[in-house]
C-alpha cells in the first residue's frame, strides 16, 4: 500500500504559476482546504525571496509554509524555523571578489530586504529586481548593510553563465556554493543550505517520512525528496 501524502511541495517559476504569475485562486483554495482536512501540507519551495512568494497568496499566506532563497530561510505557518546566517567575513569576501568583475550585477538578500549597491546598478536594473524583490533598498556600500545575509543573487551576462559559476566556485570554495537555472543567473548560498535542507528541516518538524512527501519542479516533475 502506498504511504499516505503528508506533504506536498511545489517550484513556483515555470511550474505552479502561469508566466505572469498568475493562477487559478480558487481552485487552488479548494484543493487547499481539501488537503488540510486531510493533514497534508502545502509548501512553496523556491529560490525567490520570501516576500514576494508570501504576495502570491494574498490573505491566506499564514496557511502555507514556505521554503525561500534556495533554503536559506524557512516558515512553517507563522512560524519562523529557520534562517541562514553567512559570516561577516564571508560575507565581505565575496563583495570583493564579485567586485573585480564589472560586468556582474549583484544583488545582496538579507533577512529583512535584498539590496542593491549605488553606483555598480542602474535605476532600471533596480526597478527589474522589484519585480522578484518586493522587499528591496539601495544602500552605499554593501558591506555598511545591517542585515543578516541569506545569500547573493548576481546577475551575469547569459552567455556566461557557466564561466562565472565556475569561476565563483574556484574562488570561493569553502565559503559559498554557487547553483544555476541558466539564463545569466547564480545564487552563492551557504555551503549546505538549499531547498532540500529546506524541505528537509520541515519533514523532520512535522514527524514525516519523505515516502509521505511528493515534490513537483519544472524540471524533473513530480520527484523523491533529495535527501532520502
Amino acid at each position: 500500500m502506498k504511504p499516505e501524502i503528508k506533504m506536498v511541495a511545489v517550484d513556483v517559476d515555470g511550474t505552479f504559476v502561469r508566466s505572469d504569475y498568475t493562477y487559478d485562486i480558487p481552485r487552488f483554495k479548494r484543493i487547499l482546504s481539501q488537503m488540510k482536512d486531510f493533514g497534508c501540507h502545502f509548501v512553496v519551495a523556491s529560490g525567490n525571496q520570501y516576500y514576494q512568494l508570501r504576495d502570491l497568496f494574498p490573505g491566506y499566506y499564514d496557511e502555507l509554509s514556505f521554503v525561500a532563497e534556495n533554503g536559506a530561510f524557512v516558515k512553517d505557518r507563522k512560524e519562523l524555523v529557520f534562517t541562514a546566517n553567512m559570516p561577516k567575513e564571508t560575507v565581505d569576501f565575496v563583495i570583493d571578489v564579485c567586485r573585480e568583475y564589472p560586468e556582474v550585477l549583484n544583488v545582496l538578500c538579507g533577512v529583512n530586504s535584498a539590496y542593491c549597491e549605488r553606483g555598480t546598478v542602474s535605476q532600471d536594473f533596480f526597478d527589474l529586481t522589484g519585480i522578484y524583490y518586493h522587499r528591496l533598498q539601495w544602500v552605499e556600500n554593501f558591506k555598511e548593510v545591517k542585515d543578516q545575509i541569506l545569500k547573493f543573487a548576481p546577475i551575469v551576462p547569459e552567455e556566461k553563465t557557466y564561466e562565472y559559476y565556475d569561476i565563483f566556485r574556484e574562488r570561493l570554495h569553502g565559503k559559498v556554493e554557487p547553483t544555476t537555472s541558466g539564463h545569466g543567473s547564480i545564487d552563492l548560498i551557504v555551503p549546505g543550505c538549499h531547498k532540500a535542507s529546506g524541505l528537509k528541516r520541515l519533514v523532520e518538524r512535522w514527524d514525516i517520512t519523505p515516502e509521505q512527501c511528493a515534490t513537483k519542479c519544472k524540471r524533473r516533475g513530480k520527484v523523491r525528496l533529495p535527501f532520502q
